[in-house]
């Protein structure tokens, strides 16, 4: 456990740290902590082969202690050196009866117990016993008092932090799909201005006779403009008998 705790340590002084993860690390019981550790507030030691909690120091600051799928049978009076403790999982381990979990009646400000798949679940009423024993608590196994679900504060945790890195987001400026959106609404509306031979509401030139030279020559300004004139139907073709009779 030193090695694991001197990586995440790093150049930090011990009583700088407030969070620790040894899970997986194999060791009967907890080492390489001390009582330097002051602002250690999470400490994660899942599925280490815990058998002992004999070498906990003391940790005013600790809140959440993570202690599931180890061997754990009983020694929880050591968890009175950690009296900041709020959240306490003992999951997966051999607890078997309610006398074991009595020490923790010394921690005054335990809200959140988990000893789901531990031999003493299967205690008749343990739920109303573990409750009537730990005046404080709020939480056993994800349930209240009343057997409704209690959600996870760190849940509850991760969901505000992403909504706040959500928001930082929206504040920078307009994203892609807005920019993209935009251009494509210009372009369109730049398209409507352009010459579309299809839609000309102007007469065919066949309705038009063409100018001649010399009134083409007024156009340019030597005399009056002059609009173009549309052509006259030709007249009609008179009869021969009429012509004949004239």
């Amino acid at each position: 456990m030193e090695d694991a705790i001197a990586s995440q340590q790093k150049d930090r002084k011990p009583g700088e740290i407030e969070e620790l993860y040894l899970d997986n690390v194999q060791s009967p019981q907890i080492s390489g902590l001390s009582d330097e550790y002051t602002r250690l507030q999470k400490l994660s030691v899942v599925n280490c082969g815990l058998s002992s909690l004999e070498g906990l120091p003391k940790l005013p600051s600790l809140e959440k202690l993570l202690l599931s799928d180890n061997r754990l049978s009983g020694g929880l009076d050591n968890l009175a050196r950690c009296n900041g403790l709020k959240k306490l999982v003992l999951a997966g381990n051999k607890i078997s009866n309610l006398e074991e979990l009595k020490p923790l009646s010394k921690l005054s400000g335990l809200l959140s117990l988990d000893l789901y798949n531990c031999p003493v679940t299967s205690i008749e009423n343990y739920r109303d016993q573990i409750f009537e024993l730990l005046i404080s608590l709020n939480s056993l196994d994800g349930l209240d008092r009343s057997g409704e679900e209690v959600e996870d504060s760190e849940g509850d945790d991760e969901e505000e932090e992403s909504e706040a890195e959500g928001s930082e987001s929206d504040e920078e400026g307009p994203g892609l799909d807005y920019l993209l959106n935009n251009e494509l609404n210009s372009d369109s509306s730049g398209s409507e201005n352009e010459y579309d031979p299809d839609n000309d509401d102007a007469p065919p030139d066949d309705d038009f006779i063409v100018l001649s030279d010399d009134e083409e020559d007024r156009d340019d300004g030597s005399g009056p403009s002059q609009p173009k004139r549309p052509k006259l139907d030709p007249p009609p073709e008179q009869d021969d008998d009429e012509s004949d009779s004239d």
